[in-house]
């Protein structure tokens, strides 16, 4: 999941470094699967150096692990990578970059050519926030009384739970796991 996030977003800030690039490629006619096939070999180009760098650097840990557990054991055991190890890691290798260039590819061929090369105009959106204050100035009881509430629980769990733990006081172990009972049989009733 983290490498495949790692390689969309490469691609993301690629493609929007590109955008007035692939806007002139698309508007002198350069076909769709070209443009498709520029990203996805620009994805493998960081995954096939990676996968064969983890392939070795995997190879060279379990070579010194496997030394570590026989001279521990005085047992043999094969410091190989398997074949289907190999095979499954390669197609990781290519399958990670193929799923994480989904969404820039979509992007890349999403935007409209006028906007691609339009270098007047900034690309970035705006956002406006508005931030109203109530106007009544009555203070919200149920929600301060919720954090308050939840603030004695937070403590009590983080805090007296260990405590209790540690100095072995089992009766103040049981009052709180009893009370937390209670508090969820709460919960389930007001729903």
């Amino acid at each position: 999941f983290l490498s495949t996030m790692l390689i969309y977003s490469l691609l993301m800030v690629s493609v929007d470094r590109r955008t007035f690039q692939l806007g002139i490629m698309r508007m002198i006619g350069t076909s769709r699967q070209t443009i498709i096939m520029t990203i996805i070999f620009q994805a493998l180009a960081y995954a096939i150096p990676a996968t064969i760098i983890g392939i070795g650097c995997s190879q060279l840990v379990i070579i010194i692990g496997t030394k570590y557990i026989e001279n521990l054991t005085n047992l043999e055991i094969s410091s190989l990578i398997t074949f289907k190890s190999v095979i499954f890691g390669i197609l990781l290798g290519f399958l990670v970059p193929l799923i994480s260039s989904i969404l820039p590819i979509r992007s890349a061929l999403e935007s409209q050519i006028n906007n691609a090369i339009d270098t007047r105009h900034s690309k970035t959106k705006a956002v406006e926030i508005n931030i109203e204050r109530a106007s009544d100035g009555n203070t919200p009881w149920l929600f301060l009384v919720a954090g308050i509430v939840l603030t004695i629980f937070g403590f009590g769990i983080y805090y007296v739970i260990p405590l209790a733990l540690l100095s072995e006081n089992l009766s103040l172990l049981v009052n709180i796991f009893l009370m937390l009972l209670i508090a969820m049989i709460f919960g389930f009733v007001l729903l």
